[in-house]
Formats: C-alpha cells, structure tokens, sequence
C-alpha cells in the first residue's frame, strides 16, 4: 500500500528526510533505506508538538494512528489526509548505515560535519 500511494494524496508532501534536501518528495523511496529490502528510520512521535506517541495498528490499512488528535500514518510515516489535528509526517532522523549493515543514528551537529567532509553526502544508500 505505502510503496503505491501518489505523493499528492498526502497531506504532508515533504520526505521530511534529514539526509535529503528539505523540499524533497514523500515518495517511498524517500523514506526508506534499501538495505536488503525496505528499511524504514524514523522518529513516530505526533507534530502536534506535546510528543505524542501513534500506536501502530495491524489491520488492512497498517497505519500509525494518535488517538490524542486522531491522526493517521501509513506504515512508513507519511501523514494521510484523513482528518486530525497534526500536519507533518514523521520525521526521519540524520543518519548513515556502514559498509557491514549497521544503523547508526546521527546528531545533527554530526552529519553536518559529515557533510563538510564529504558534501555529496544527501543519502544513507548508495
């Protein structure tokens, strides 16, 4: 279902991405790692800025949903147009994966250090 859904059915269109530029699309792609299949890295807290937690909930549409502003996610964080309060998909923090397969999550502070060292840094994949 999310590998399929049009960018423009979002109500959020951004990737909301740190390893991308900030305009970048919400595409699957694009909030995904591709490390042997799909790999998704993100931080499911709801933007209505009190850090609200979705529960994901197992059933034909597999979405996060709040129950605090009834918000509603598809698996890989993007945020559907179905009502509620919140506005932004999830966000996806700095990070890169090492040649062996390992996740390592990034400060802000150090992928802009990555960055200046190796400026064609936009991605975690290959």
């Amino acid at each position: 279902m999310a590998r399929d859904t049009d960018v423009m059915d979002l109500r959020d269109t951004l990737a909301r991405n740190a390893m991308l530029p900030h305009d970048a699309a919400a595409s699957f792609e694009n909030r995904t790692i591709d490390a042997e299949g799909p790999i998704v890295v993100m931080n499911a807290r709801c933007d209505r800025g009190q850090g609200f937690i979705p529960h994901y909930t197992i059933n034909a549409l597999e979405t996060w949903f709040c129950t605090r502003g009834t918000e509603r996610y598809d698996v890989i964080g993007r945020r559907l147009d179905t009502g509620g309060l919140g506005q932004e998909s999830f966000e996806i923090p700095p990070h890169m994966v090492t040649a062996d397969g390992l996740l390592i999550l990034l400060t802000d502070a150090e992928m802009a250090r990555l960055r200046s060292l190796e400026p064609s840094l936009h991605r975690s994949t290959n």
